[in-house]
């Protein structure tokens, strides 16, 4: 039996969920609302973000331009993506969702421009 205790960050009361694994079994102990148990499911079986950071740009006025993905990243795929944005350098104008790489590591997941760069 496995015992894994996660926090609802999802949930409006944050509260802690207890996730207790038998073999095939899973159950979950303690959520409050829907949301805190849509969360440890997810967190169980994808656990997964949303990645938001910047992307140095050639405009001296603004030197960094904000990005997010639009879907959910594994974890594990996490430091390869930031890696991977880490050499990109952005040129020229940008319209806010713009996307400024498609298919991040062949994964499926675009990175999108968070504000317009004119």
């Amino acid at each position: 039996m496995q015992h894994i205790f996660l926090k609802g960050i999802k949930s409006v009361h944050g509260e802690h969920v207890k996730v207790v694994r038998n073999s095939a079994r899973v159950s979950f102990e303690g959520n409050q609302c829907k949301r805190g148990d849509r969360y440890a499911k997810q967190e169980i079986s994808f656990p997964g973000q949303i990645l938001t950071t910047t992307l140095r740009t050639t405009n001296p006025s603004k030197p960094l331009l904000p990005v997010r993905s639009d879907k959910e990243i594994q974890k594990t795929m996490l430091i390869d993506c930031m890696n991977a944005l880490s050499k990109k350098v952005v040129r020229g104008k940008v319209k806010r969702g713009q996307i400024m790489v498609k298919s991040i590591l062949g994964l499926g997941i675009n990175i999108i421009a968070c504000r317009s760069l004119l």
